[in-house]
């Protein structure tokens, strides 16, 4: 166990918290995969709108669940392949977020904790957040370590989009994919660790009507129907809350914490689409070699493409390396974190 001991002057306190690492990730995707080439040419669309499609958005396959599989099917085979590195028996929380629950109640996490055979004095809880989620789930996992609520903190993403898009909305449909992924978040570090450092968080729920599932939760129950629930995405407004709102949000943060862009090796931003992360590139003025991308075989997977990318990298990272994660989108909702390898 180790401490970080924080001075604040104006105050005269001397704070000790103990440090947070992040240890182990895993991710898992369905292996049904969906190429957006096909599907395009299936609605007579010619080669040529095909690539100037595909080369918006970046994403030429996307992984889809079957009928039977569901979010915590997805969560329990990520879950799976974590506990081949680390003893489950440790853990004593777990939190898992998703906007896609198996059941408006109980949560997924209390299902999880019974399904993967997970000790009974444990915490597990949901959280309901998009593609922001992945900090999120940082940042409570950062706190439960800090004040010794927990040592060993499971953290999960699993979202089925792929059952709440309609196929006729390209918008949605030719971007979003179905995963799951794994995290443990120890108060010990390994050999491979990240220590978890400083978030900045931001809201905006005045956009809640610019990405939302309308047909859903229990505002709609009373009109219960035989159809199913549908994303609805505005994507001109998400494009231009994510242009006019991530860059100074995150110049903001840097200035905060006495830093800048030079000061790291990577920027793991959530995996929205190719035009969206072009333009970030460009506007907040990151080298294009320390903006991570990897959508074209994977696609937007939601909470999940944060930590997918980041296990992609963990190679490319060195001790003493800082990386800088962003999530941004559904909520609105966006944070960011900094972590550095130990």
């Amino acid at each position: 166990m180790v401490y970080r001991t924080k001075f604040y002057p104006r105050r005269g306190i001397l704070i000790t918290m103990i440090k947070s690492y992040l240890n182990n990730i895993e991710y898992f995707l369905p292996p049904i995969k969906e190429n957006n080439a096909s599907y395009l040419r299936s609605l007579g669309k010619d080669d040529k709108s095909i690539k100037k499609i595909l080369g918006k958005i970046g994403i030429a396959k996307r992984h889809v669940s079957d009928s039977k599989t569901f979010s915590n099917d997805l969560a329990y085979k990520s879950a799976i392949k974590i506990f081949k590195k680390f003893d489950k028996r440790k853990i004593n929380y777990m939190i898992n977020c998703t906007q896609s629950p198996e059941y408006l109640i109980p949560t997924n996490a209390c299902i999880l904790q019974d399904r993967l055979n997970l000790k009974k004095n444990i915490g597990a809880l949901d959280i309901n957040l998009g593609c922001s989620g992945y900090i999120y789930l940082l940042s409570l996992a950062k706190g439960l370590i800090s004040t010794k609520i927990s040592d060993n903190v499971l953290l999960l993403t699993s979202d089925t989009y792929s059952k709440v898009i309609k196929d006729s909305d390209l918008s949605t449909k030719l971007i979003f994919s179905d995963a799951s992924s794994s995290t443990i978040i120890s108060n010990k570090k390994t050999k491979s660790s990240f220590e978890i450092l400083n978030f900045e968080f931001g809201t905006d729920g005045s956009g809640y009507k610019d990405f939302i599932c309308e047909d859903s939760g229990s505002r709609k129950l009373q009109n219960i129907s035989n159809s199913k629930p549908n994303i609805k995405m505005n994507g001109s407004k998400i494009y231009e809350f994510t242009l006019n709102v991530i860059p100074k949000f995150l110049n903001n943060f840097l200035k905060r914490n006495r830093t800048s862009k030079d000061k790291f090796k990577y920027f793991f931003f959530h995996q929205a689409s190719q035009l969206v992360l072009d333009s970030l590139q460009k506007k907040i003025g990151i080298d294009k070699e320390k903006m991570v991308v990897n959508l074209n075989e994977t696609g937007n997977t939601v909470s999940s493409s944060i930590p997918i990318i980041l296990k992609e990298k963990l190679n490319k990272i060195k001790k003493g390396d800082h990386i800088l994660l962003c999530g941004f989108g559904v909520g609105l909702s966006w944070g960011a974190c900094v972590l550095k390898k130990t």
